[in-house]
């Protein structure tokens, strides 16, 4: 009772909570263990809920992000391989998802299997043409692979599709690369 009276009082004045939430003392691997727990007690209720096989999927991915910038290479990749693992299992459930795929393609890209991140954004791009996301990142393998006509029209479909979105501004330079290229090449 006087704990409910003290969390009151605080609330009617304003005053800021003593407890600390969770999520900022647990330092970084302590989270992701702890949502990749959470994610997996949910799918073991509901296997077939895609929207958790795709947050589980996208855990993972910011996960091999922050184990790569520690240079723990081996973890990253198998935290990615996670990934395609989930993202698998999202698109076996929802055929059509968009961001399934092109997160799928991501991994794929980041693991090296280049063919198989351009069949998923391509896949993409079929089924919603108008998905900026696919289109840069398409554009971004192509350019990786030399394939400067792809990646162009890539970038400039992203471009058509989000003139001022998140990525535009590395669109336009890669975009502007590809001119120096291709005017040094002639």
């Amino acid at each position: 009772l006087v704990l409910i009276g003290l969390f009151i009082s605080l609330w009617l004045f304003q005053v800021p909570s003593p407890i600390t939430p969770v999520s900022s003392v647990l330092p970084g691997p302590t989270s992701f263990t702890l949502q990749e727990a959470q994610l997996q007690d949910v799918l073991k209720n509901n296997e077939q809920s895609y929207a958790d096989w795709f947050q589980l999927g996208q855990l993972y991915l910011r996960w091999a992000d922050q184990l790569q910038k520690q240079d723990d290479f081996n973890a990253a990749r198998d935290k990615r391989q996670a990934a395609i693992d989930a993202f698998t299992k999202t698109l076996s459930i929802r055929q059509d998802h968009s961001m399934a795929k092109t997160s799928l393609g991501d991994a794929y890209f980041f693991l090296g299997d280049f063919d198989a991140a351009i069949s998923q954004y391509v896949q993409v791009i079929d089924q919603n043409p108008d998905y900026p996301l696919a289109h840069f990142n398409l554009g971004f393998v192509l350019f990786d692979q030399r394939d400067y006509n792809g990646a162009s029209q890539h970038f400039n479909a992203y471009l058509n599709r989000e003139p001022n979105g998140q990525y535009s501004e590395a669109a336009r330079v890669r975009l502007d690369e590809i001119k120096r290229i291709q005017r040094n090449d002639s």
